[in-house]
């Protein structure tokens, strides 16, 4: 792990807003390489404080952290002072890109629990998602176990292998309600591992899911896969579509044992577009003592005859992969820096207190409110075990019409254009109830920015919203279409 470095302090101390802190040349020392530090994260954060860190709309109340986040205003003022920095002096402000971008990565790894050689600054979920599958050795006839729950971020690089290299996908049908537990998933990739043998060669599965916001359990699935190793000898390994999880959960990904991990930077970590952390095992260890994976990178201009990442032999110690994959021409360091600088700001409001807040505070909150009200058919996301939790919440006010997508898209736009609260709506899979169909559940996201009033506020208005859809109030068309796959 690399060690914490002597930097001056530019971020919160306890209970201080960071709306509050002089930001006025963080990234034109960053550029520099002008060194400051991290203070400890705070115990008790001030949560009505923290929302004014951030610009949104006052008008409105945004509830879409799913699709996309909202940067704090201390890192938007910086990232654009950084571009004018660099446009007005290019050359001396970019210098040595290769090693600023390491002291990011470095800085990064603090937040995720892995070393700075395991990470890599990536353009977003979906970048890191198709890079980690496309450099997997897979051949025809090999199976990749996934899900019938997943975004198409995911889905598209598989369907590309299956095209390209004809291997076979897989799609493990998961549950969908309430009353989900962790062995649910277990018990359904286990048969689905034992019904293929050793031709299964991957899973790869979304945590938490952007269709339920059901938090898969990862190191349960990694178990299952060391477990397979050591009585059949096969080596599975993992990819897991983190875009939701990152800056919503506490994550170490070293402890988690994954292979890859890939995480949206602007969603729930609040940075710019274009940014996503991508983690890749590179050791074995008793967190996963599973040989790694022949891996080679697609997009680097790092490797050559002389840098190739060494074969895997199941007793090698680390080595840098992040050398061969973050290198690939000029980068956007204000948005690397960006990133790096928000994660650090999570990192000084304590990524537990985060997780615990917007997941078992609020997002309980909001889910107990809607089984009160619309009882427990209602949800999609899982209530009761709270390892399957997350901050995303998705359920149906309607009795009926579930799978009538124009009435669930109305939903949302009256909820917008009449009460001023923003979600988004859903095309989930539903098998549990017999035949296979798609529902179109209401998605709700609970983050830092919220608090008690915003979860009874969206409450009170969907319930005299769906009030007003059983009277009959409500017939217009459809006037705010919901993309199926922006997260």
């Amino acid at each position: 792990m690399p060690p914490l470095l002597n930097r001056r302090d530019f971020l919160l101390t306890a209970g201080t807003s960071a709306a509050l802190l002089p930001m006025h040349h963080i990234f034109a020392e960053t550029l520099a390489e002008e060194p400051y530090a991290l203070t400890a994260p705070t115990t008790r954060p001030d949560w009505e404080r923290l929302k004014q860190a951030f610009i949104l709309d006052q008008d409105t109340t945004y509830m879409n952290v799913g699709t996309t986040g909202s940067m704090p205003k201390h890192i938007l003022a910086a990232l654009s002072q950084d571009n004018r920095l660099i446009a007005r002096n290019p050359r001396d402000r970019l210098g040595n890109t290769s090693n600023r971008l390491e002291y990011a990565r470095g800085r990064l790894a603090l937040s995720f629990g892995c070393s700075t050689d395991e990470i890599v600054i990536s353009g977003n979920t979906t970048y890191g998602l198709t890079l980690s599958l496309s450099g997997l050795t897979l051949k025809a006839g090999d199976v990749v176990l996934t899900t019938d729950q997943e975004h198409p971020g995911l889905l598209a690089p598989l369907q590309l292998l299956a095209d390209r290299k004809a291997i076979e996908v897989i799609k493990v049908p998961l549950p969908v309600g309430e009353n989900q537990t962790p062995d649910d998933y277990i018990e359904r990739f286990q048969r689905a591992i034992l019904s293929y043998g050793e031709r299964v060669k991957l899973i790869a599965f979304s945590a938490p899911t952007f269709t339920t916001g059901t938090m898969l359990p990862i190191r349960a699935l990694v178990d299952l896969l060391i477990d397979t190793y050591n009585q059949y000898g096969w080596s599975i390994h993992s990819v897991v579509d983190g875009a939701h999880a990152t800056g919503m959960f506490d994550l170490d990904f070293n402890t988690l044992g994954i292979d890859f991990f890939c995480g949206a930077g602007h969603k729930w970590q609040c940075g710019p577009g274009g940014t996503g952390i991508w983690y890749l095992r590179n050791q074995v260890s008793d967190n996963n003592p599973i040989p790694l994976p022949r891996f080679y990178p697609t997009v680097s201009d790092y490797y050559r005859e002389d840098r190739t990442p060494p074969a895997p032999d199941g007793e090698r110690g680390e080595y840098d992969i992040g050398d061969f994959l973050q290198p690939h021409g000029n980068p956007n360091y204000p948005a690397a820096m960006a990133l790096t600088n928000v994660c650090d700001f999570w990192r000084q409001i304590g990524r537990d207190n985060i997780e615990r807040y917007t997941v078992h505070d609020l997002g309980a909150q909001m889910k107990q409110r809607i089984i009160e009200h619309w009882g427990n058919e209602s949800l999609y996301s899982p209530s009761g075990h709270s390892t399957l939790l997350s901050a995303l919440t998705t359920f149906t006010p309607f009795a009926h019409d579930r799978d009538n997508k124009d009435i669930s898209d109305l939903f949302v736009s009256k909820l917008y254009e009449d009460y001023g609260y923003i979600v988004r709506n859903t095309a989930t899979p539903v098998t549990y109830r017999g035949a296979p169909e798609t529902e179109y559940p209401i998605r709700i996201s609970t983050h830092l920015f919220h608090d008690a009033n915003d979860v009874q506020g969206v409450f009170d208005a969907m319930k005299d919203l769906s009030e007003r859809f059983e009277q009959g109030v409500i017939a217009e068309t459809p006037t705010l279409l919901n993309r199926e796959n922006d997260g």
